[in-house]
């Protein structure tokens, strides 16, 4: 079984950081779980195309949009 760790700290910030800005963290639904996904693409440009297709927007003006 592999071993698993964070790769980046769990916090407010991270957070805002990817609701301010989500393309260059979205893949396509089929890559979700898959841990050798390279994108054939810049990310920022796979991800926003995802982000408009889906209607990707993240709350950022109001805490309650995550913590109801």
């Amino acid at each position: 079984m592999g071993q698993v760790y964070p790769v980046a700290p769990l916090t407010m910030g991270w957070c805002l950081d990817c609701h301010r800005d989500p393309a260059p963290h979205l893949r396509p639904q089929s890559e979700i779980t898959s841990m050798e996904w390279q994108p054939e693409q810049p990310r920022r440009q796979i991800g926003a195309a995802i982000a408009a297709k889906l209607g990707v927007a993240p709350p950022v003006e109001t805490c309650t949009g995550c913590h109801r």
